[in-house]
């Protein structure tokens, strides 16, 4: 299965050649593509060279709200199969659209898909960060199976006590929980509606 994750940077896409982006992800004969800071009309272009896609773009949120106008898509084609009644957002992140998971079958057998896309700390701080971080973590360990995770972390700049500009790498190795607490936390997720490019 060849996959491949993609921040489109929203505030510098629509300055690109879109179609070149298409024909770039095109010639790379991708069966999965996981989207972030993508937009509506970013994702159907990317749609037109895949054969299933789900964003996180214009949907009810659990919290009455709907969410933004940039999220995450997750895009697949040949034995991968998205199923639709199994996109979540992520409710814990500052911004639930910048967390798609969606259930998949590739063949036989079920995989999850994770799109992410960190907040900057420019926008929510140190602590929104945390909590964003924490979110994705508790979401990976939740999960049981075969996982595939597609994300920009946003540079982690650390200025208290390691000097500005240091770095500090993400945790993105968790350990797979049970399918009773899986169960839980999807089910706390779960999207009023999905929403198909």
């Amino acid at each position: 299965m060849r996959v491949a994750t993609w921040n489109l940077n929203s505030r510098r896409a629509g300055r690109g050649d879109r179609s070149a982006m298409v024909d770039l992800v095109s010639s790379v004969d991708l069966d999965v593509l996981l989207l972030q800071e993508v937009y509506r009309g970013e994702v159907a272009d990317f749609a037109e060279a895949f054969e299933d896609a789900i964003c996180s773009l214009d949907v009810e949120r659990s919290d009455g709200h709907t969410s933004g106008k940039v999220g995450c898509a997750i895009l697949a084609k040949r034995e991968v199969r998205l199923i639709e009644e199994s996109a979540a957002l992520l409710y814990e992140l500052p911004q639930p659209e910048r967390g798609l998971l969606v259930d998949a079958v590739t063949g036989s057998s079920p995989i999850q898909l994770l799109s992410w896309h960190a907040p900057s700390a420019a926008q929510h701080g140190r602590g929104g960060k945390e909590i964003a971080y924490r979110a994705v973590t508790d979401t990976l360990a939740a999960l049981s199976g075969t996982a595939v995770v597609g994300m920009d972390t946003n540079m982690w700049h650390d200025r208290l006590g390691r000097g500005r500009g240091s770095e500090r790498p993400a945790r993105v190795a968790v350990p797979v929980g049970s399918s009773r607490l899986a169960t839980e936390a999807r089910t706390a997720r779960r999207l009023p509606r999905a929403t198909r490019a």
